[in-house]
């Protein structure tokens, strides 16, 4: 099991400099969806490797109901706390609760919501209709992520880009402690997850 001493995830710094909008190219907007629809997403995944990938987040009633990486299917536990040490895969799990949190510190995870303009990715072939962005930051002591790792200390960040008029996350970056990394093309158990939306199914 790895034992983590000290450690400190730049995932936010990363996840505003992929935040930077594209060129001024006309595209469509993100399609609307109801709550039931399926999300691709090109997924950059870093961890002692670097991997490039098709992310696929199936939902239900605006709840996540699948995963899968390059057609894998990937366990639900990638995004639920202590796996998620960050909290920001809560989001993911169930849309609702994000048009519904606002800015708060509970235990250890802070949570900040901040209104952006609207997202242009390179990646995505969307422009999307709106930009609320939810950043996490969970500072850790003495963590026992199950069968994986043990975090003496560290701080991590995760961030969504939601376009909460279509009801779909446009990007996201959330960094995982899972034995599923290694279905990612990881050699251990540690990732973050980079993700930009490139197709929507409803």
């Amino acid at each position: 099991m790895l034992k983590v001493i000290v450690a400190i995830t730049i995932t936010i710094i990363a996840a505003l400099i992929i935040f930077a909008t594209a060129g001024a190219s006309v595209k469509k907007e993100t399609p609307i969806t109801n709550g039931t629809f399926t999300a691709i997403y090109h997924a950059e995944i870093l961890c002692t490797e670097r991997v490039s990938g098709k992310l696929t987040l199936v939902y239900r009633n605006n709840n996540l109901v699948r995963v899968e990486f390059n057609n894998k299917s990937l366990p639900l536990a990638i995004f639920k706390y202590p796996h998620n040490v960050a909290k920001g895969g809560e989001f993911l799990l169930d849309l609702r609760k994000i048009t519904t949190i606002g800015n708060v510190t509970e235990g250890n995870v802070t949570v900040t919501v901040r209104r952006a303009r609207p997202a242009s990715h390179d990646e995505s072939p969307y422009k999307a209709r709106s930009s609320l962005i939810i950043s996490t930051r969970a500072v850790i002591k003495n963590l026992t992520v199950p069968g994986v790792a043990d975090i003496y200390y560290g701080t991590f960040h995760d961030s969504i880009d939601f376009d909460d008029v279509a009801n779909v996350p446009y990007h996201f970056a959330i960094t995982i402690f899972h034995p599923s990394a290694r279905s990612m093309g990881c050699s251990g158990a540690f990732a973050t997850i980079f993700a930009t939306l490139v197709d929507v199914k409803n």
